[in-house]
């Protein structure tokens, strides 16, 4: 068993696991809100409950990683981090900066964002607060988000886990929530790399889309060694940001400058990295019906470029017809029973699923 076994929660575990997909990452938060208002209609509640409160363990890579803090390290309703969000993406993407820079978009304007939403929600003066917060060391819904250290993008450990939580193995640095979500966001042309740690000994940080931006084996990972072998899973809800193609990114002119040749290779290398990822754990839980929960809608939003933020109403109505399947609507409805406690769960240990302590 880990040292780390959280011994105060000892029911079946509740996984919520983000992909990375840019503005796409809307989806996701309309995805979960379904989720939670057919909760709220399911148990008479006055008001939307939290993600936080039916999620044990969240992680995020890039634009997931940013919906995690949101929703687990800051808990606010899928409600308030869509609206967060929205207003993050259309200040961050709105603006572009001049060619030959390092990075498309501003970091600076996603750090004073990010940092705004934490202020909003932690308190005046809270803008540097940090992942761990030193009130809640073991927070009942724990949140981590991926990065890549840029020494060795392709590290065989995997990627780095910037947490709410402390942990005795494969420790990272405490850092400030606003650091762990420019760290999560730093995808190559996009955003200039982040630099964090001790003074001295800084490490350069990079999203993790390009080898983990399906990060359900990261969350399936640290659940075992955070909760241990004897803990049974519930479910494992995973969000995509829409399904893609590599044929969806085509080469742009030599003249159109909009979408740089190495970003088309690396949405490329996402997509199919992706894809790959969810049909391994289709593959892994077909023995355990109602386990494991890919929502992820269909091809439409998974064409669209991460930073077009002017389409952010055509992933919401698209998101919504997808809800509006009634394969999907019925899916959705299975998870809400089980995570109401009003479904006879199905579960099975983290070992059965084939994961390992890295």
């Amino acid at each position: 068993m880990s040292d780390t076994v959280d011994k105060a929660a000892p029911g079946p575990l509740r996984l919520l696991a983000l992909d990375g997909g840019g503005v796409r990452g809307l989806s996701e938060l309309l995805v979960l809100q379904e989720v939670m208002r057919r909760i709220k209609h399911a148990k008479n509640l006055d008001k939307e409950p939290l993600p936080c409160e039916y999620f044990d363990l969240i992680g995020g890579t890039s634009t997931g990683g940013l919906i995690a803090l949101l929703l687990g390290r800051l808990k606010l309703s899928a409600e308030s981090a869509k609206n967060a969000y929205l207003e993050l993406a259309g200040t961050v993407f709105s603006e572009r900066k001049w060619k030959f820079q390092d990075g498309t978009f501003k970091a600076s304007k996603l750090e004073e964002a990010i940092q705004q939403k934490v202020e909003q929600a932690l308190g005046q003066g809270s803008k540097n607060a940090r992942m761990i917060d030193p009130k809640d060391k073991d927070p009942r819904c724990k949140v981590f988000v991926c990065a890549v250290g840029a020494p060795d993008t392709a590290a065989a450990v995997g990627p780095t886990l910037f947490r709410t939580y402390e942990v005795v193995r494969n420790r990272s640095d405490d850092c400030m929530i606003w650091e762990a979500g420019r760290a999560t966001s730093a995808a190559p042309t996009f955003f200039k790399r982040i630099y964090i740690g001790n003074e001295g000994a800084k490490v350069a940080y990079l999203d993790a889309g390009l080898g983990y931006n399906n990060p359900i084996s990261q969350v399936l990972n640290e659940a075992l060694d955070v909760f241990g072998t004897e803990r049974q899973l519930g479910c494992i809800v995973s969000l995509g940001t829409g399904e893609s193609d590599a044929q969806d990114y085509k080469q742009p002119d030599w003249f159109e400058k909009i979408v740089p040749v190495q970003l088309v290779k690396s949405l490329e290398t996402i997509a199919t990295n992706t894809a790959r990822v969810a049909q391994d754990y289709e593959r892994k839980f077909q023995g355990c019906p109602h386990v494991y929960f890919r929502l992820n809608v269909r091809r439409s939003i998974g064409r669209m470029a991460l930073d077009e933020w002017r389409k952010l109403p055509n992933i919401s109505y698209l998101t919504g017809n997808y809800l509006k399947e009634a394969a999907v609507s019925c899916d959705v409805d299975r998870l809400v029973q089980l995570l109401i406690g009003k479904s006879k769960e199905s579960t099975v240990s983290l070992e059965a699923v084939g994961m390992h302590k890295t």
